[in-house]
């Protein structure tokens, strides 16, 4: 008899030691062997996923993109979508110049769209008055040379008539060509004109769908009256 009822166990070390050796073994063998890719393989793979990545849209397209969702924001009621265009603004404006901007006016304002605010600028030669939109929103921006508008011309004659769109499609446009004017200093004293005009036509309009522009068209204009020396004559 045993001390307490325990009955010792022997345990065999260098027995048990083999039997682990033998199904490590046995495991180690029926192991299938994984095929490493070359490093010319991966480079492959991923040049080939470059290349499947979709083409970024010009900017004249997301322009054009950008008056659609801001006419279907105030059709719907829905100021979601004017927002979602204003958050695009920043960069934007790091791909637009004057080819852009007028390229994109006259898609969006084929010839003949008339404008209910007349400015100076849409006088032209003989005296006449041009109340088109794309005539009141080009005038900002630099001539081009008269065999390009004449092409510009038989373009836009061809398509066909478009639905109106809604005022806030043009204050769009027109915080565009502001923001691009501030950029040079060449070109600060028109943007103050602009931003002048582009008031007195917001104010003109008083549409609440306006706001989120006309938050965004203000401090354009602040910035303008800061440039030229005139920030106390901002505001009236």
């Amino acid at each position: 008899m045993y001390k307490y009822g325990v009955i010792p166990i022997h345990f065999d070390a260098t027995r048990h030691l083999s039997d682990f050796g033998r199904s490590n073994s046995h495991s180690l063998s029926t192991m299938t062997d994984v095929e490493m890719k070359p490093a010319e393989d991966k480079t492959s793979d991923e040049k080939k996923k470059e290349e499947q990545k979709p083409a970024p849209i010009s900017p004249a397209a997301e322009i054009k993109i950008n008056v659609a969702l801001i006419d279907r924001a105030v059709s719907t009621l829905e100021p979601r979508f004017t927002h979602r265009v204003l958050r695009t603004l920043t960069a934007l404006q790091k791909r637009i110049d004057d080819s852009v901007l007028r390229d994109a006016i006259l898609d969006i304002y084929p010839k003949g769209a008339s404008c209910q605010f007349v400015s100076s600028r849409s006088v032209i030669e003989g005296g006449q008055i041009d109340n088109s939109v794309n005539q009141s929103l080009l005038s900002w921006l630099p001539s081009v040379p008269s065999p390009s508008d004449q092409s510009m011309e038989v373009d836009s004659s061809a398509k066909p008539p478009q639905p109106e769109l809604v005022p806030e499609a043009e204050m769009y446009l027109r915080l565009l060509i502001l923001q691009h004017l501030l950029k040079s200093e060449d070109t600060q004293e028109k943007a103050l004109e602009l931003a002048n005009e582009s008031v007195e036509k917001m104010q003109a309009l008083n549409r609440r769908s306006m706001d989120a522009i006309a938050a965004k068209i203000w401090y354009a204009v602040d910035r303008a009256y800061e440039l030229a020396g005139e920030l106390s004559d901002a505001r009236p």
